[in-house]
Formats: structure tokens, C-alpha cells, sequence
């Protein structure tokens, strides 16, 4: 897949109709920018101008959900153009990888000053719905299943580290 040479290139994720796949760059330094490419292969085509780093097309294939790294909360975007749309604030210190985009609203990690909360921000009412309180700290990813029963998540029970030895190398 093409890419960006010495660039930090990720967060990949697929169109709708699996043409595409977005992915954010920061392009050899500058802000990270969200990007799609084709997946047969050719050269990357710029999606946002002021920046992003996760996304999700909406179940009618009409825009473009996406966080940004440098500032929080959830944009949309028409995918053939148009000026960005702040849909969800949210509070510094968000994960801007912890949400997932269904039908009728935006699931997302909502991190206290104790422990992280799941909402359900509802785009008919634009009222923001308490899904579950959770025990442990969480971050880094979250998905709802196709049936929207279910809710995946990371969560944090310990931080561990190992120390590897390599031997016989040359």
C-alpha cells in the first residue's frame, strides 16, 4: 500500500465499498493529515487539510468521521468535499482512537478524573447516553459489533515490561 516514505503513517481503515483505505501521515514532520488511497494501488489523495488521525465512513457512504490528534472531539467531512463539521466535543486528554461509528450515533471512551466511562452520543437528539462506568483505566481502541450488542474495548489491568536478551547475533 502506498504510503508516505519516513513518515509516521497509521491508523488504517477501510471504505465502505472496499475501494479505499484512510490512513493518517504526518508526512515527514508536519501535523498528521488523514489520507486515503486506492486499494488496487496509486498514490495517496489528501482528505482533510486541518488535520486527522482516525476514520469511519458513515453506513450511507456519504461522509467522513474522523478525530485529530492535535485537538479533541470527532469532525465529519462530506467524502467529495466540503468543509469540515465539529460533531463531538470532548474534553482534553481524550483517546482519539477509542470511538466507533454506528447508524445512529458515535460510541466512544469518555476518561474521567477516576476511572473512564463508555457513551453514546445519539445524532437525532445530540444527547449524550451513559453506556457503562468502568473499574480499570482504558484506552488505545474500542469497536461496537456489527449487531450493535456488543462493545469491545482495551483495558488497562497491568503495565508490565520484559527485559529480552539477544544472543548470537552479528
Amino acid at each position: 500500500m502506498p504510503t508516505f516514505p519516513g513518515a509516521d503513517n497509521g491508523g488504517p481503515s477501510w471504505s465502505r465499498d472496499g475501494q479505499w483505505i484512510y490512513f493518517y501521515s504526518d508526512r515527514g514532520g508536519g501535523p498528521f493529515q488523514l489520507w486515503k488511497t486506492p486499494f488496487k494501488g496509486g498514490p495517496p489523495v489528501a482528505v482533510t487539510r486541518n488535520g486527522g488521525v482516525f476514520a469511519a465512513e458513515s453506513a450511507d457512504g456519504r461522509f467522513l468521521y474522523y478525530s485529530k490528534f492535535q485537538v479533541s472531539g470527532i469532525w465529519k467531512i462530506a467524502l467529495y468535499g466540503g468543509e469540515e463539521t465539529h460533531i463531538l466535543d470532548q474534553p482534553e486528554g481524550w483517546d482519539p482512537y477509542s470511538w466507533a461509528l454506528v447508524s445512529d450515533g458515535i460510541y466512544f471512551l469518555k476518561q474521567t478524573s477516576t476511572k473512564p466511562d463508555i457513551e453514546f452520543f445519539e445524532f437525532a437528539t445530540r444527547k449524550r447516553i451513559l453506556i457503562s462506568s468502568l473499574n480499570e483505566p482504558a484506552s488505545f481502541g474500542l469497536d461496537v459489533s456489527p449487531n450493535g450488542r456488543s462493545i469491545i474495548f482495551v483495558q488497562h489491568d497491568s503495565y508490565e515490561s520484559n527485559i529480552m536478551l539477544v544472543k548470537a547475533f552479528q
